[in-house]
C-alpha cells in the first residue's frame, strides 16, 4: 500500500496546439507582429502545459497519491492541472493552459499507472469528488444482507474485526466468540460486490476453523490473496485465502510464535508484515515471506518492547503505533531479514494508563497521520522527513474520551473512526487549525472497529454492545 517506486504509462498528446496555430494563422493576416507574439506566448503556454504534467508525473513516482487537482498562474498564464480515475492503479492527469482571458489554451493529457505495485496499490483515491460538507451515510446489518445463508446465529451477531475494500469487493473478518447457542460459527470471512457500494450483495463466505471458534481478527488483501490473522491466542497466526475461489478457500495457517495473538498485518510485494500482543519471550515484528503462499517462512523481526496495534509500510520505512512512550516507531525495511529502527516518535502527551496511547497510523509522503486512545489529542500530523526527528505539524483533540480505531487521508480531509461511534471528517489543509468539515461528527451509532476506503467511498465498521457487526457507507453528495 505503500506508493513509492510506481512505474509511469505515459501517452502524451498535443490537443489543442492545433488550436493555437489556427488562431495565429488568422491573426497574421492582421499583422506581423500578432503572429509573433501569439506564436510565442502559443510555444510558452505548450512548455507551461509539459513542465506541469511533469510535475505530475514526477509526483506520481514519489508517491501515487499525492497526484491531485490544482490551479496556478504564471504571468499570463493560467495552468489547471485536472485528475481522474480511470481505475483503481491508474489516473488520467489533464493540463490545461490558458491566456487572453481564455481566449487561447492549450491542452495535454498523460496517464500515470502504479505497475510496479500492480492492483496490490491502495485503491482509495486521493481525489476528492462531490460534496463532503454534507456526505450520505447508508448503514446495514452485515446479518442482514443474507439471513437464509447464516442459520448458526439467528441473532445475528457476527462481531466485524476488520476490512479491506478491494477492486470492488468488500473482504470483512468476523469474531466468533460471541456465538450464541452454538458451538462454533460458521462463517468468519466474508466477500461482497460492491457494484453499487450502498447495497452491496454476498459473492461468497466461508468459516476460517471448521472445528473451532476461532474467528479473525484482521487482514490485508493483495492481488489473488486475502492474509489474515487468527482471532486465537496462540496457534497459527497467519491464514491465507486464495479468493479466485467462491468462496475463498484457506491454503496455508502459519506460526510465528506460539501463544502469542496477532494484533496487525501489512502485505506488500510478496512480504507480509505481522504485528503481535506484548511477547515477554521474543518479538513483537515479524516479517514474513509469502511469495509462495503454500511455503511462508519468516524473514526477520524485531523487538517492539509493547504490543503493536497498527502498521504501515511506506518508502521502505515501516511506521508502528504501539502503546507505549514511544508512540510511533519507524524501521527501515529495505533488508527485510534485518528490520532496522531509524526513528521513534514521542508525544508531548506521554501515555497514561489506557490513554494517549498511539493506535492507528497513515502516512503519506512526509507526514504521518497518528490516532491514539482517548486522552490528550487523539489525532496529530507529523513530519517525518527526518525519522529521527519527527516534528509535530499539528494536532486535534477529538470529543469525549474516544479512541481512533480507523484512520484514511484524502486530499485536504482525513476520515476519523471512533471507539465512540463517531467518524470524524477533518479539514487538514491548515494543519495548525483542524476542522470538522462536517459541523459535527456524523453519528455511527455503535462503536466502530474499523475503517477503509475505495475510490470515493469510506466503509466503516461498527458493532453493538451484544457484539452485531454493522457496515456505514459515507459517500459524498
Amino acid at each position: 500500500m505503500t506508493k513509492k517506486g510506481f512505474s509511469t504509462l505515459e501517452i502524451l498528446i498535443a490537443t489543442a496546439v492545433l488550436t493555437v496555430t489556427l488562431s495565429a494563422v488568422i491573426i497574421v493576416s492582421f499583422s506581423s507582429q500578432s503572429f509573433m507574439i501569439d506564436s510565442k506566448n502559443g510555444n510558452d503556454g505548450l512548455n507551461e502545459a509539459q513542465a506541469l504534467l511533469e510535475e505530475a508525473k514526477n509526483s506520481a513516482k514519489i508517491d501515487f497519491d499525492l497526484v491531485q487537482n490544482k490551479t496556478e498562474t504564471n504571468g499570463i498564464f493560467t495552468k489547471q492541472l485536472t485528475v481522474t480515475e480511470v481505475d483503481a492503479i491508474t489516473k488520467k492527469i489533464s493540463a490545461e493552459v490558458t491566456w487572453q482571458n481564455g481566449e487561447k489554451k492549450v491542452d495535454l493529457y498523460s496517464l500515470v499507472t502504479n505497475l510496479a505495485n500492480g492492483p496490490a496499490s491502495n485503491t482509495c483515491s486521493f481525489v476528492l469528488s462531490g460534496n463532503w460538507n454534507s456526505p450520505q451515510v447508508h448503514t446495514f446489518a452485515l446479518a442482514s444482507l443474507w439471513p437464509a445463508e447464516l442459520p448458526t446465529d439467528s441473532n445475528g451477531i457476527y462481531t466485524i474485526t476488520g476490512l479491506d475494500a478491494y477492486l470492488g469487493k468488500l473482504y470483512i473478518t468476523a469474531d466468533s466468540s460471541n456465538s450464541v447457542g452454538v458451538t462454533k460459527k460458521q462463517k468468519t470471512f466474508f466477500v461482497l460486490n460492491l457494484a453499487t457500494p450502498t447495497s452491496p450483495t454476498l459473492l461468497g463466505s466461508v468459516d476460517n476453523d471448521a472445528t473451532t471458534a476461532t474467528g479473525l481478527a484482521a487482514l490485508h488483501v493483495g492481488q489473488t490473496y486475502a492474509y489474515t490473522i487468527s482471532a486465537l491466542s496462540g496457534g497459527s497466526q497467519l491464514q491465507i485465502f486464495d479468493i479466485t475461489y467462491n468462496p475463498p478457500k484457506l491454503i496455508k495457517t502459519f506460526q510465528v510464535s506460539a501463544n502469542v495473538a496477532a494484533t496487525s498485518i501489512f502485505y506488500k510485494e510478496g512480504i507480509v508484515y505481522l504485528g503481535l500482543a506484548n511477547n515477554s519471550s521474543g518479538p513483537e515484528f515479524y516479517t514474513i515471506d509469502v511469495s509462495d503462499p503454500l511455503n511462508p517462512h519468516t524473514l526477520g523481526s524485531a523487538e517492539i518492547g509493547s504490543g503493536v496495534r497498527d502498521m504501515y509500510l511506506h518508502d521502505n520505512l515501516m511506521y508502528v503505533a504501539s502503546g507505549d512512550t514511544e508512540n510511533i516507531k519507524i524501521f527501515d525495511i529495505s533488508n527485510p531479514a534485518s528490520p532496522v529502527k531509524v526513528g521513534k516518535y514521542i508525544s508531548a502527551y506521554p501515555p497514561s494508563g489506557n490513554s494517549n496511547q498511539g493506535n492507528h497510523i497513515f502516512v503519506l509522503n512526509n507526514t504521518a497521520y497518528l490516532g491514539r486512545t482517548g486522552g490528550t489529542n487523539e489525532f496529530y500530523m507529523l513530519d517525518t522527513s527526518n525519522p529521527n526527528a519527527v516534528s509535530e505539524e499539528g494536532s486535534f483533540d477529538v470529543t469525549g474520551s474516544t479512541d481512533v480505531v480507523g484512520l484514511a487521508v484524502r486530499n485536504t480531509l482525513a476520515f476519523l473512526a471512533t471507539s465512540s461511534g463517531q467518524l470524524q471528517i477533518l479539514n487538514i489543509a491548515d494543519p495548525l487549525h483542524i476542522t470538522n468539515a462536517t459541523g459535527s461528527p456524523i453519528t455511527l451509532g455503535n462503536p466502530a472497529s474499523v475503517l477503509d476506503c475505495e475510490g470515493n467511498n469510506i466503509y466503516v465498521a461498527s458493532n453493538d454492545s451484544a457484539g452485531r457487526g454493522y457496515i456505514t457507507v459515507v459517500s459524498a453528495q
